[in-house]
């Protein structure tokens, strides 16, 4: 189950500028993470009902506790792939989720065209220090992007993801940006987040040159909130599918905690980007610094060898939040103590 075969197996090769994962001098609790967020970002990244399934007797051990399932056998219905996707989706400790459906009439379409919107909520109980991102390099990136990167520079804490799916928010009428803040102020409130809008990180996909409705996705905020559960990451797969036949979920086990990984995107998928929007949530507290150097380190030699329509996406963002429920051996601990 190494990168190179599972990609191969997926029809997509490894740039030979893209070799592994050089964490040969890590301390061994970083090589068993950077493994984790590796096996659920390959998983992700090569995920169809059609490709392997899991099996008790088929697993491969990566490193430590970090596992990957292996069959030859496709699924035989949709049915049957998504009960499998349920038992894998339990959640990392110290996390929520929830999401709602409403309906919406976009003044870019024609009158009187109602169209569907989910809104998908990931909520940590308290904030966290501990987080990753990168993002689309394409220069027209969208206002969500914008948003997600300033995040990145000025927030010292994360606990919500907001993410919406039929409207990009990318060459919109209006101030795209600020239809995004205002969407991030409105989920604090309601959650009485003690960071503040600043603490809440937006993502959004689906058709280009359409306004989000701020007035209909604030009017839904409250049922999505009151939906909030701490047992299963499916809602939240199905929740941002745009153009996706299938939903995209897995997990691994590492350092004695989880991951799940969440991701949507069926094209204007190309390399050196995030590729699609992905959320990866676990319950193990890691440094800022190092865990994103381990989710870049990851998402090289996985998302950023893929290319789908060669086309590179406005609002391409792969999100890695950590709930701190579990904390981490130090670095300077021995081997001994890290087991």
């Amino acid at each position: 189950a190494s990168p190179s075969s599972i990609a191969s197996a997926a029809g997509c090769a490894i740039s030979p500028r893209r070799r592994g994962i050089p964490a040969r001098h890590a301390p061994p609790w970083q090589k068993m993470f950077i493994q984790g967020l590796l096996t659920a970002a390959l998983a992700l990244s090569v995920s169809h009902p059609a490709a392997s399934r899991a099996s008790a007797s088929r697993k491969a051990s990566l490193i430590g506790s970090a596992t990957m399932a292996a069959n030859d056998s496709a699924f035989s219905s949709l049915d049957e792939y998504l009960g499998h996707l349920a038992s894998e989706a339990a959640l990392p400790e110290g996390f929520r989720i929830g999401n709602c459906g409403f309906e919406f009439e976009p003044s870019e379409a024609a009158t009187g065209t109602r169209v569907k919107m989910r809104l998908t909520l990931i909520v940590a109980d308290k904030p966290s220090s501990s987080f990753a991102a990168v993002f689309t390099k394409n220069a027209f990136c969208g206002s969500p992007v914008t948003v997600g990167k300033r995040r990145m520079r000025e927030s010292p804490t994360l606990q919500a993801l907001l993410v919406n799916n039929k409207v990009s928010n990318v060459c919109a009428a209006g101030d795209g940006v600020a239809d995004s803040e205002a969407l991030c102020e409105a989920l604090a409130t309601a959650l009485e987040l003690p960071d503040g809008a600043a603490s809440v990180l937006p993502s959004s996909t689906g058709v280009i040159g359409w306004k989000l409705p701020v007035p209909e996705m604030r009017a839904a905020m409250p049922e999505a909130v009151a939906s909030l559960q701490a047992g299963s990451a499916l809602p939240a797969a199905q929740g941002i599918m745009t153009t996706d036949r299938y939903p995209k979920l897995r997990a691994a086990s590492v350092c004695g905690g989880r991951i799940v990984g969440i991701a949507k995107g069926a094209g204007m998928i190309e390399p050196n980007m995030a590729t699609m929007l992905s959320f990866l949530l676990t319950d193990v507290a890691v440094p800022r610094a190092q865990l994103q150097a381990m989710l870049s380190r990851a998402v090289d030699v996985s998302f950023n060898c893929m290319s789908v329509d060669a086309d590179q996406s406005t609002s391409d963002t792969l999100v890695c939040l950590s709930s701190e429920a579990k904390l981490l051996c130090p670095e300077g601990a021995s081997d001994e103590e890290q087991v």
